[in-house]
Parts: C-alpha cells; sequence; structure tokens
C-alpha cells in the first residue's frame, strides 16, 4: 500500500471524489447506450454481458409468466417479437439497468477476492457466528442470508436475475413496464398475471433485504461488518449502505476502481481509522495511493464532503 503524503487529505480526497462524481454520472447514459446497441457484440465486457443477460431473464420471467397464466399457445415468432420488445423496453429504463449494473460488480468482486484473497462469497466468519446465535431468529436470517447469497452467485454465474429478487421499487416498475407494453385486448389478462406476481413476492425475503436486516440486527456490533475478510463483501456493502446512509447501489460503484476517493470518505465517515481503511483497500485496490494523514481528516468532515457529492450524483 502506497501512501502520498504531499497533500493533504482532504484535498486529495475531494478531487478523487469529483472524478469519480463525473464517472457516476455517466454510468447511466453509457449503459443505456450500449446496451440498446444492435452492434452490443462489439462492448464484450464482462459486466456489460452480465447486465444484458439479467434484464433479458426478467423480461423472459414476465413473459413466460403471462403464458402460463394465460394459458395460452402463441406461436414461436410471436413470442420471440413480445419478448424482443419487452427486453428494449427493460434496456431503457436506467434505474433498473443501473441497478443490474451494480449486481454484476458485486458478483465479479465476490469472484475476485475469492481468488486473490481467499475470501469466501458465502460463509464469512461472521456470517458463521451470526448462524451459531443463541438468538432464534438471528440464526434464521442469518441462514436465509447464507442461502440467498449462494443463489445471488449461481444466478451471476448465469447471467440471470429472479424478478422476486428485486427491490420493491423495481418489481412494481418492471410489472408496470410490462402491462403498458400489452395489448389494450389482453389488458385485463395481463393483470390476473401481474396480481399473481405480486402475490408471490416478499421483499423481506430478498437476498439485499437479508443482509440489511442482519446489520441492523447487529446493532452496535454492527462495526464488524465494516471488513470484508471477516464480514464477506455482500455484508460489508450493506453495512458500508446503511452506516453512511448510501443507496446501496452507490455502495457497490465506491467499491470499483475509479471510486476509490469515494471508499475512502465512506469509510472514513463511518468511523474507520486509517489503517482499518487501508486493510479494506488492500482487498480491493491494493495499488491504490491514500493520503499518509488520512486520520487527520474527522468523520463530520469526510461526512459533510460525501453529502455535496450525494446532491450530484445520481446512480
Amino acid at each position: 500500500m502506497t501512501q502520498s503524503s504531499e497533500v493533504p487529505a482532504e484535498e486529495a480526497l475531494r478531487t478523487g471524489l469529483v472524478d469519480g462524481d463525473r464517472a457516476i454520472g455517466s454510468i447511466g447514459p453509457v449503459l443505456g447506450h450500449l446496451l440498446a446497441s444492435r452492434q452490443h457484440s462489439l462492448f464484450s465486457d464482462e459486466i456489460l454481458s452480465r447486465v444484458r443477460g439479467m434484464v433479458s431473464d426478467l423480461a423472459r420471467q414476465l413473459v413466460i409468466a403471462e403464458d402460463i397464466g394465460a394459458s395460452r399457445q402463441e406461436d414461436q415468432r410471436s413470442r420471440e417479437v413480445d419478448l424482443a420488445s419487452l427486453i428494449d423496453k427493460l434496456m431503457a429504463d436506467a434505474r433498473l439497468v443501473s441497478h443490474c449494473h451494480a449486481l454484476a460488480i458485486e458478483g465479479q468482486l465476490c469472484n475476485r477476492l475469492e481468488r486473490d484473497s481467499a475470501i469466501d462469497p458465502v460463509l464469512s466468519p461472521l456470517i458463521q457466528s451470526l448462524i451459531a446465535s443463541d438468538d432464534t431468529a438471528t440464526a434464521s436470517t442469518a441462514m436465509a442470508a447464507l442461502a440467498s447469497q449462494a443463489r445471488f452467485l449461481q444466478s451471476q454465474r448465469r447471467m440471470e436475475l429472479p424478478v422476486s429478487e428485486l427491490p420493491a421499487d423495481l418489481f412494481d416498475q418492471i410489472l408496470q413496464a410490462r402491462s403498458d407494453e400489452t395489448a389494450t385486448e389482453t389488458a385485463s389478462l395481463s393483470q390476473a398475471t401481474i396480481e399473481r406476481l405480486r402475490g408471490a413476492y416478499d421483499e423481506s425475503a430478498t437476498r439485499l433485504a437479508l443482509l440489511s436486516r442482519l446489520v441492523a440486527g447487529m446493532g452496535a456490533g454492527a462495526r464488524a461488518a465494516l471488513s470484508i475478510r471477516h464480514a464477506g463483501l455482500g455484508l460489508f456493502l450493506s453495512a458500508l449502505s446503511i452506516a453512511s446512509r448510501y443507496d446501496r447501489n452507490l455502495a457497490v460503484i465506491a467499491s470499483t476502481d475509479r471510486q476509490s476517493a469515494r471508499l475512502a470518505l465512506s469509510l472514513r465517515a463511518v468511523g474507520l481509522k486509517a489503517q482499518e481503511i487501508e486493510e479494506q483497500f488492500l482487498h480491493l485496490h491494493p495499488e491504490a495511493s491514500l493520503p499518509a494523514n488520512l486520520d487527520s481528516l474527522s468523520a463530520d468532515r469526510a461526512s459533510a464532503l460525501l453529502a455535496v457529492s450525494g446532491r450530484t450524483t445520481v446512480v
């Protein structure tokens, strides 16, 4: 870990944060353009492939659910056109694409941390201890989170995303998109399908909700989740999101290479000392340079810098 002592910590991190804001601001427009392109195969990056795969899988699930509910026997060509139209509509949804983008990054990071740092992407030491908790509710939630994390990684390998794993607002959003896409003469039928999907949906059972509930249940002990090696990446990101009052997708983005200033400020804002921050960077950004006088930047000041950034940053 290299450090720079020539520039004050606040100035160095503020400059890095501005650069990070510009990069985040471009995520939605750039992804939307690349994913909508008929020549998307030219952009063979793994993340783009995963995002397109997840969005396509969501569309496929909605079309299949409607076919099942209606017991329709459409010809293959008609069904393919229907699916392609819905995929295009969902690809144009910046919030959905950004969410899938964050999931793709998280999945990729899980694999990299397992390969480079031997950090188990499913069963971390902290999850293991929570499963062994004397509190039945905590142990049950930890077991459910463990199973959900394993399913998440399997889905990422397949470039899939179950509709049931979406946050409630995005779940409602894609159902509305499908409803709008459906022809008028089948609107009532589509509504029946939507109601069936809503009836089967439980946001509290999603992976993200389970991880958030674990962090909230730890109370003051949630600080232990701010160690990637101890908590695992999934729980670490949820803990960082809650402690810093970031949207979780932004916490994921903060873990990427061009957002090292945001990550350092976020970790400082939630009370981590310079040495603890360096430990996280050793896993995420081993070649990054941190200000040598990082502890001189107060947690309150780090929070203030992030707050200013947050007013102009949208994920």
